[in-house]
């Protein structure tokens, strides 16, 4: 089996990967393949020229890495719970008073602890955003489903990027 992961070799993108795959003894029965951007590991993945791809989600130092939301997306990632996840969103609020505290207060009624929020350029209009927020919990369980159906009443757009297993730092 093949593994895609941006390169080149030696990056941190192939130290995580193989981080990750060590954790569950599944390393020695992959080969990497390396790709130049996210976009090229996507299609990939896509074309089955590798059975996973692996790419940095966030870095220390920048945060979110841009490409890697665009694809997801494009995607819907969603991999089986594990007991300790993240799912992801973006969503667009019309931009008012209290739209976002609004739509925070969903997670907060179920005990669901927002990791990261954050807001990017819609490209609607000059000052208008997205917001990408990372919450604690796979999208199977539910109170993610509800809370979920909560911040779907009060946004104007809800994309469910994906759900996955929380990186365990070493």
């Amino acid at each position: 089996m093949e593994k895609g992961i941006l390169g080149p070799e030696g990056t941190f993108s192939e130290t995580a990967a193989r981080l990750w795959l060590d954790e569950d003894g599944r390393n020695d029965n992959f080969a990497m393949r390396y790709y130049e951007t996210i976009f090229d590991v996507s299609r990939g993945v896509l074309k089955k020229e590798v059975n996973y791809g692996i790419v940095p989600i966030e870095n220390s130092l920048e945060g979110s890495v841009g490409d890697t939301l665009d694809v997801l997306s494009s995607s819907g990632t969603k991999a089986a719970p594990t007991g300790k996840d993240k799912t992801s969103i973006r969503l667009y609020v019309k931009e008012r008073p209290g739209a976002l505290y609004e739509v925070l207060g969903e997670f907060a009624l179920r005990g669901l602890n927002p990791t990261k929020i954050e807001s990017r350029p819609s490209k609607r209009a000059l000052g208008d955003s997205m917001f990408y927020i990372d919450c604690e919990g796979h999208i199977e369980e539910a109170e993610i489903q509800e809370a979920l159906k909560g911040v779907k009443k009060k946004a104007t757009m809800l994309k469910i990027l994906g759900t996955y297993p929380i990186a365990i730092r070493k």
